[in-house]
This record gives C-alpha cells, sequence and structure tokens, in this order.
C-alpha cells in the first residue's frame, strides 16, 4: 500500500512509533443490500473500504477519493453510522498506528468495481450475515447490522462510550 508523502515524513522522524490519525470507513451496498468488503494487499485481511485524511482534507472528501481509488466506484456519503477509534495497530513494517474513524454509508453512483490502486487483492459484496471476518466490527460501538436499521433520516448514529471516562477524573 503506497504511503503518502506526509505520512512518510511522520515516520522519518517518529520511526515505527504510534500515531494516531484521523481515517474513514465506508459501507457500500448493492442492489441486493450486499455489503462491499475487500482484502487488502498490506495485511490481506478483510475489510470495508477504508483510509487515512490527509491534511486539510474533510472526511468526507476522503471517503470519495478512497472509494474511487480502492474500489473504482464513484460513491457519494449518504450518512454517518458510527464514530469509533481502533486499538493499536501494527503493520507488517513495524509501524504502529490508531485511527479516530467515522463510518459512513455510501452510495455508489458510477463507475465500475475493480481494484484501481493495488490496495485491495479482491474486492466482493457479501450479505450482512455472512460477511468475512474483519477487525473493524470489533471496534464498532454497535453491530454493523444495528448501525445500518437506525434510520435513513438520523444524521449521526452511535458513538463508543465508556462511564469509566469520568471515573478517570476523580
Amino acid at each position: 500500500m503506497p504511503m503518502p508523502d506526509f505520512l512518510r515524513a511522520i515516520r522519518a522522524s517518529h520511526g515505527h512509533g504510534l500515531v494516531t490519525m484521523p481515517a474513514v470507513s465506508a459501507v457500500v451496498r448493492d442492489e441486493a443490500s450486499r455489503v462491499l468488503v475487500m482484502r487488502r494487499a498490506d495485511t490481506g485481511e478483510w475489510s470495508l473500504p477504508s483510509g487515512i485524511c490527509e491534511p486539510a482534507e474533510a472526511p468526507a472528501r476522503t471517503l470519495v477519493r478512497e472509494l474511487w481509488e480502492e474500489t473504482g466506484l464513484r460513491c457519494v456519503p449518504a450518512r454517518v453510522l458510527a464514530v469509533f477509534h481502533t486499538p493499536e495497530v501494527r503493520y507488517p513494517n513495524g509501524d504502529l498506528a490508531s485511527y479516530v474513524s467515522l463510518l459512513f454509508e455510501a452510495r455508489a453512483i458510477g463507475g465500475e468495481l475493480h481494484a484501481r490502486d493495488g490496495e485491495a487483492l479482491e474486492l466482493r459484496f457479501a450479505a450482512v450475515g455472512e460477511l468475512p471476518r474483519m477487525a473493524i466490527v470489533d471496534w464498532l460501538p454497535a453491530p454493523l447490522d444495528a448501525l445500518l436499521a437506525e434510520p435513513a433520516g438520523s444524521a449521526v448514529g452511535k458513538f463508543a462510550w465508556d462511564p469509566g471516562w469520568l471515573a478517570e477524573l476523580a
């Protein structure tokens, strides 16, 4: 997976140490309501299409760009389903990262499904109940099917909350 220049500069001074970055992920469904999943080239694991925000890039813009780059689909964000954070992720090259991520539901309006930039080894649609194992599902504040069941007019879905955070302030 190609590393953006701004992240290469951070890594040049910070090494493999933990970096927390803003990111987006997408739920794109086909006519049968199946969800688009991709097998990542860097780890071989299944995931929703996702990516990190470039400096000063709006998350919705990141979503449009990443979906085009990874899937060949022109998509528009429909709504935010969840806001979540990830635990530390160690990449094969030793880099440590965590992400503050927005999960969007997006609608494909054009393009042709194919891996454009080498970040995806495989792209396919799967029924919600038959999704391959994906770490992102463990990080969401609610099950994916529950997030998708939220009323379409809802502006923001769920976010992660731990009541213990208040106790830490005492």
